[in-house]
């Protein structure tokens, strides 16, 4: 069984994981008996990739797996989030780090800044939701898989970090309310989708423009883990 020669990086949709994925070409595909419909897992010579899908059930799940069966020195849980205070607009990218993590310090470098995540089950769509989960939580950004991967993690041990760019702000609304078009293991309802934009066509613009978004959001966010995990070994800071 491939041994984690340093640390996991996972991600709920391919969409984020791709612009990190795409610096070089030295992944392969693992073959790893993953839980749950859809997960992959990707490795090369420093670390693994691991997409696990939305939702904290399916993250749970696959990172308990990759866990158990693999032990790295280190994880961290990245991708989209929403911003819930104005200090953190759209495309900024936002750290939440155990005081073991290794890489601490190389995040801090990228210019990422350390933030406090609320972990939800549903996606926050309207500014009106932003404003009632920052005033209920104190949070400044929600995600929803971080939090349950990071219990994993500390039961486990494993430090870990949640590194994550805020694809929409506080101020921003949804294109769409997604928690309606979504199964309950958080897959999208195409179906579901399709009907939505027959009825509401005014909202396919603003849906491409959401998608276009979300490609930016995510190219920020791949370049701070490609700084962070360039010569991994040496982000202390010594």
């Amino acid at each position: 069984m491939e041994t984690l020669q340093t640390g996991v990086i996972f991600f709920a949709v391919p969409q984020e994981a791709g612009p990190l994925m795409r610096r070089n070409n030295l992944w392969r595909r693992a073959d790893w008996a993953l839980p749950g419909i859809g997960a992959k897992a990707y490795v090369n010579r420093q670390l693994s990739v691991v997409v696990t899908g939305m939702g904290p059930v399916s993250s749970a799940s696959v990172a308990g797996w990759v866990l158990e069966h693999h032990r790295p020195e280190w994880v961290v849980t990245a991708g989209f989030a929403g911003g819930l205070a104005s200090h953190f607009p759209r495309d900024s990218v936002a750290v939440d780090t155990d005081t073991q993590f290794p890489l601490t310090y190389k995040l801090e470098q990228t210019g990422a800044r350390q933030c406090r995540f609320v972990c939800e089950t549903r996606v926050a769509v309207t500014m009106k939701e932003k404003e009632i989960l920052a005033r209920r939580s104190g949070a400044e950004a929600v995600e929803m898989e971080s939090g349950v991967i990071r219990a994993i993690c500390w039961k486990s041990g494993i430090p870990s970090a949640t590194v994550r760019v805020i694809s929409d702000a506080h101020d921003e609304n949804l294109p769409l309310d997604f928690n309606r078009l979504m199964t309950k293991d958080y897959r999208m309802n195409w179906g579901k989708l399709g009907l939505q934009l027959m009825r509401n066509p005014l909202a396919i613009p603003k849906l491409v423009q959401f998608q276009n978004r979300l490609s930016r959001s995510a190219e920020a966010l791949a370049a701070v883990l490609g700084a962070m995990v360039e010569n991994p070994r040496s982000g202390s800071g010594d």
